[in-house]
């Protein structure tokens, strides 16, 4: 009761007359017994005509709540139609309630079906309603979802990534296991793939940031992904918040994929335009030092790397 309350002191806030439609005749006794001030309830039997005149011409001014218990008439035999289409028809099904609550419309319902999951619960309602806009689509409310659902404020595919991947390096499973309940999983990796061009037949974090480390590691270069997984790490590395992870996921990945060997052979030139990984970092270092102890390299060389920020003395960016 409480619910259909609020919903209806909600849309009464906008509108001047709502249509109740309760096929059922479900909520009959909740109709009579509400009571919202300066609202004027009628039970819809018959008496349409009268109605029209009343919230027409006697009180065009007055909120009304126009209830019927029984079906939707169809157009053609629907006496209230014009009233109808310029007015708001409230739903008491349960996705309608939730759509009602947090203000998007009836054609979303299907959204909320699919998720439902997700919409049971107040506190998750409450903060997608406070980022929701006059102009949602199927899409940007899935987005919104998923910033509730990794409780960001930041509304971008990049920042979820950046969460997701710290939840992985501390064994942290609650993102992914919320994801798969909410129904919202498939369409996370279907927007990795459309930006990230990533395909997997069974998609995971860590298989995607591999696939991403490897796309911009010179030595054995994966050219599966396209340039935003470049500017996805360039991003993730200068975002304070995620900084920590970002390092333990590379040397997690640089352990895995037997980085180090990799460098063994490695001449600064060939990685002198990477660094996503700590060992990068040392193996310039060390190879700078000995060609200085050597004299193998010389004044314009070395002022040649230290331009391009690779002389760190170790400190990985």
């Amino acid at each position: 009761m409480n619910k259909i309350v609020e919903a209806l002191e909600q849309r009464f806030s906008e509108q001047r007359i709502i249509f109740w439609y309760d096929e059922k005749a479900e909520f009959l006794e909740q109709f009579k017994d509400l009571n919202l001030f300066d609202i004027t309830k009628i039970h819809i039997e018959g008496n349409e005509f009268a109605v029209k005149y009343l919230t027409e011409k006697q009180h065009p001014y007055g909120k009304f709540l126009l209830y019927f218990s029984k079906p939707r008439p169809a157009n053609e035999d629907n006496w209230l139609l014009d009233m109808e289409l310029a007015h708001y028809i409230f739903r008491t099904d349960q996705e309608a309630m939730f759509l009602q609550e947090i203000g998007l419309e009836y054609h979303f319902k299907e959204l909320v079906s699919e998720h439902i999951e997700f919409f049971k619960a107040k506190e998750r309602r409450q903060k997608l309603r406070e980022l929701i806009d006059t102009d949602e689509t199927h899409q940007t409310i899935r987005y919104k979802m998923m910033a509730v659902l990794f409780n960001t404020e930041y509304l971008n595919l990049a920042n979820y990534i950046f969460t997701l991947s710290a939840a992985f390096i501390d064994k942290n499973e609650r993102f992914e296991k919320e994801l798969e309940r909410y129904q919202l999983k498939n369409f996370f990796w279907k927007e990795i793939e459309r930006k990230y061009n990533y395909q997997a037949v069974s998609p995971s974090i860590y298989d995607f940031l591999i696939e991403v480390f490897s796309n911009n590691f010179s030595i054995g270069r994966r050219e599966s992904l396209n340039r935003e997984a470049r500017l996805l790490l360039i991003s993730w590395k200068d975002t304070l918040q995620f900084r920590e992870s970002f390092e333990h996921i590379s040397e997690k990945i640089a352990n895995d994929l037997g980085v180090e060997t990799l460098l063994s052979d490695a001449k600064i030139d060939d990685v002198i335009e990477d660094d996503v990984y700590k060992l990068i970092d040392f193996k310039i270092l060390h190879e700078l030092i000995n060609q200085l102890i050597n004299e193998e390299i010389t004044h314009e060389k070395l002022s040649f790397y230290a331009k391009n920020d690779r002389i760190n003395f170790g400190m990985h960016k």
